[in-house]
């Protein structure tokens, strides 16, 4: 444990949360702060606030998209890295498929070892780049920090189906990042504001952004 860790404020934080999600994101946690010390998963200047920063931010997050999340879907987490948010999606809904696609292979096995650790069935991990995912396969994904709008939009116009959506979590930046995309990708994908919540503890905002892939022209 990381002392002087806000991780202790979870139900604080997350009033809501079960007595099983708090344990096995507690357990998260203490698997996140050792392996940290080798692999460089979140910044030492984070890890402290991680209750707010991480945890609480996924799962705010994921709420505001949760009614694709139902059971026998396979929801991906483009750039998994360490586990946010994939890992605690996998713990909130458990009858749900998540792939976690993560291109570095330490950070790939650490998620293996972290969903074996807290016991999740319901996860596989991809080691490799996004681009070796089979065309036209994914019907819902997810993305926290995998790459700006524009990047990932193209990275996705392959292996997303017609209709077939991704939820990117983004700052108060995500505007520039519209702003910068081509013209051209907004042909290929419907764009828009979700949602948004704030992170108290931080006093943060932050914004769900849904891209919807259209039919080819």
């Amino acid at each position: 444990m990381i002392e002087g860790s806000d991780i202790d404020r979870l139900k604080e934080f997350l009033p809501e949360l079960t007595e099983t999600e708090e344990e096995k994101f507690r357990q998260y946690f203490d698997v996140l702060c050792h392996f940290n010390r080798k692999i460089n998963l979140v910044s030492r200047a984070s890890i402290k606030n991680s209750g707010g920063k991480h945890f609480s931010d996924s799962y705010k997050g994921l709420k505001i998209f949760e009614e694709f999340m139902t059971p026998g879907a396979t929801m991906y987490d483009f750039g998994s890295g360490n586990g946010f948010p994939g890992i605690i999606g996998a713990v909130m809904y458990p009858e749900v498929k998540h792939i976690l696609i993560e291109r570095d292979k330490r950070k790939g096995e650490f998620l293996k070892f972290l969903a074996q650790e807290l016991l999740l069935n319901n996860v596989g991990v991809h080691i490799g780049a996004a681009k070796d995912i089979k065309e036209n396969s994914v019907q819902i994904a997810m993305s926290r920090a995998m790459a700006p709008l524009p990047k990932m939009l193209l990275e996705m116009r392959k292996l997303s189906v017609v209709g077939g959506r991704i939820f990117l979590f983004k700052g108060d930046t995500w505007t520039t990042e519209f702003g910068n995309c081509p013209p051209q990708l907004f042909d290929l994908w419907d764009v828009k504001l979700k949602g948004h919540y704030n992170i108290p503890s931080l006093d943060m905002e932050r914004f769900i952004i849904e891209c919807t892939r259209k039919p080819e022209v």
